[in-house]
């Protein structure tokens, strides 16, 4: 929770020493930071084709047996 001042908005050196520590987080450890964001961005999109694949086998799975369907 972000302290605040006597008029109720934040204060500036509570929002100034968050934004430094994040960039000073950043700026020493942008390898970790990007790896995690790589590996992270690779999870989601292959969490997404779980659904298209399950898809695609239901269809090729429904299209097998409506040809082989008498009639």
């Amino acid at each position: 929770m972000a302290p605040f001042c006597v008029s109720g908005t934040t204060s500036e050196a509570a929002l100034s020493s968050g934004t430094a520590l994040v960039r000073r987080g950043l700026r020493t450890h942008w390898r970790d930071a990007t790896t995690c964001a790589v590996l992270t961005s690779t999870h989601q999109g292959c969490e997404a084709l779980v659904a298209v694949l399950i898809g695609l086998v239901i269809d090729r799975a429904v299209a097998q047996r409506d040809v082989a369907a008498p009639g």
